[in-house]
């Protein structure tokens, strides 16, 4: 997945997930993103672009603990979304910080 634009300094980007309803009868229905959003107070998806200065602050210490291609969490309002793409994901750019997580691997 390339991201549309190379984070500056400290920021990231992520493409946040979708999430699809599709009906009994086989119907795709409008996007869960916004339900799942107030929900939770939170959104998932993509670490895709990492900025040159990423984790590199004294007070996060200096190994980055994310790296693209991770499934992660952020805040819901983190950030900028700044596109959605065709499948209705957006792209958010964000501080390092705003990363909440990293959401394991099912195995």
């Amino acid at each position: 997945m390339q991201s549309p634009i190379n984070p500056s300094g400290y920021r990231v980007v992520v493409k946040q997930d979708v999430y699809e309803a599709v009906s009994e009868g086989g119907i795709v229905l409008a996007t869960k993103n916004e339900e799942k959003r107030q929900q939770k107070g939170t959104d998932t998806g993509t670490l895709v672009a990492v900025g040159p200065l990423a984790w590199k602050h004294a007070r996060l210490g200096s190994e980055p603990w994310a790296k693209v291609g991770d499934h992660v969490m952020f805040a819901r309002y983190a950030g900028h979304a700044f596109e959605q793409d065709e499948d209705g994901g957006w792209w958010h750019v964000m501080n390092d910080e705003d990363i909440l997580g990293v959401i394991p691997k099912e195995g």
